[in-house]
């Protein structure tokens, strides 16, 4: 028998669903009003509803009074975005300061080395007991020349000296480009933070911070307890064994709390594997990128450290993150109005088909129903409803990834760390590290000067 080929699963979108359960619903909408319409169309048609139809007019009248006062009372919101417009645009200011910064400081260190190494190559041979040159001592040297000796003199050798980059050096700029990774990846966490969604473990989060960081987030602190002794098929103990034995671990702790009167009781300290990572992951960045810079402050200029003014630089971006960090979250933290403009919209298109059918008789009410229904769900709604901030096509999330991506663009040092991390993960051939490579390509390709 032929074997029936299989066909590909693609995983769904889920935007795309949650973008058609949303058209489904505002073209259920409008289909509610329309028959709405219809139906009072014929009953005016039927009977004589005067009264009704200046209720009608009046309940339509207040409804759009009142959304007309709320979009008027919507200009606090617009100035909340604009808040929060401003907020990114800092961000992404000082993200990109602190990238241009380190990565001028690692190459201005990297220079001081090689200039070092240079300079002690071309430098005279210099003993290293008296600090002075080694030179033969002249009463020898006369001997030696004599004619009766009828030796000949030849220049020493000087010995072979390599330009040799020691673990100190290269692990500074080990610690450089984890830096930028850490810098990179905060723009992302503060997105995740103020919306309320976990950031890791997803990328590029796991490919931006160190990798130390990420298993120090795993490791747990909570007692663990064994048994006396083994209780498995193999195990040389009886079952009966063990669990006498826990049982009087149990019973020698609650005999310890009370004897200390029930005050000394705490709770069992729980494993943090339930919860590894941190609550506030742009305060924890935040504080690991402090760490970095002083450590690399701390280090002197031969081993590749930074000098007080480079220092003090990086700390003031990681005040100024700081800074949009308090705001960011003063901002995102205002509740909703308890009546929002959506709800006073659809109040409003709820009276609109009873009040079209007392001013236009017949169909031409259902038509005027759906046209203007159709406007306000399609046009009208979408332009005062902020979109869902969990969506993969949020404009937020949009202006994140494309500050990564502009930082690992623009500094080659941190270019080389992402690939790195990201051939360990998902290995070299991966789509991802192609686009990688490919994105790098098209940036060598640009023009630079040169100095000769």
């Amino acid at each position: 028998m032929p074997s029936r080929r299989r066909r590909s699963v693609t995983p769904r979108d889920p935007d795309r669903a949650a973008r058609a359960a949303q058209l489904g619903l505002r073209i259920a909408h409008i289909g509610t009003l329309a028959f709405t319409a219809a139906i009072f169309a014929y009953l005016t048609s039927l009977f004589r509803l005067a009264l009704l139809s200046t209720a009608v007019a009046w309940a339509f009248a207040a409804s759009v009074i009142v959304l007309a006062a709320k979009l008027l009372a919507e200009r606090p919101s617009a100035a909340r975005r604009r808040r929060r417009a401003r907020v990114w645009a800092s961000v992404h200011a000082l993200i990109r300061d602190g990238v241009r910064m380190i990565s001028c400081a690692s190459g201005r260190a990297a220079a001081g080395m090689a200039m070092s190494v240079s300079s002690t190559l071309a430098s005279p041979l210099v003993s290293p007991a008296k600090g002075a040159l080694s030179l033969p001592d002249e009463t020898k040297l006369d001997e030696a020349l004599s004619p009766a000796s009828g030796a000949t003199l030849s220049p020493p050798t000087p010995p072979k000296l390599t330009p040799t980059v020691s673990a100190s050096e290269s692990e500074a700029g080990a610690r450089a480009e984890e830096l930028l990774g850490v810098l990179a990846s905060f723009p992302v966490a503060l997105h995740h933070h103020i919306i309320g969604l976990r950031a890791l473990p997803h990328p590029p989060l796991i490919d931006l911070l160190p990798a130390g960081y990420l298993s120090s987030l795993k490791r747990t602190d909570a007692r663990v307890r064994f048994a006396a002794s083994h209780a498995g098929p193999s195990g040389s103990g009886s079952p009966h064994t063990a669990k006498n034995g826990i049982a009087n671990g149990v019973e020698k702790d609650g005999s310890d709390d009370e004897s200390d009167g029930g005050l000394g009781a705490r709770p069992a300290k729980k494993s943090n594997l339930q919860t590894p990572y941190p609550a506030n992951l742009p305060l924890s960045l935040l504080r690991l990128m402090e760490a970095y810079i002083l450590g690399l402050g701390g280090l002197p200029a031969e081993r590749g450290g930074w000098t007080a003014v480079q220092t003090e630089r990086a700390l003031d971006v990681v005040k100024g993150l700081n800074v949009q960090l308090s705001i960011a979250e003063g901002v995102y933290d205002e509740p909703p109005p308890l009546i929002d403009v959506r709800l006073c919209l659809n109040i409003a298109l709820a009276v609109l088909p009873l009040w079209l059918a007392t001013v236009v008789r017949g169909w031409m009410a259902v038509l005027l129903t759906i046209a203007v229904s159709s406007w306000a769900k399609f046009v009208l709604e979408p332009a005062l409803t902020e979109p869902d901030p969990a969506s993969n096509n949020h404009p937020l999330k949009c202006t994140t990834l494309q500050t990564v991506h502009e930082a690992i663009d623009t500094c080659p040092a941190l270019a080389r760390y992402y690939r790195a991390r990201l051939v360990a993960r998902v290995g070299a051939d991966a789509p991802e590290v192609n686009e990688h490579d490919r994105r790098n390509r098209r940036d060598r390709d640009e023009w630079l000067p040169t100095f000769s």
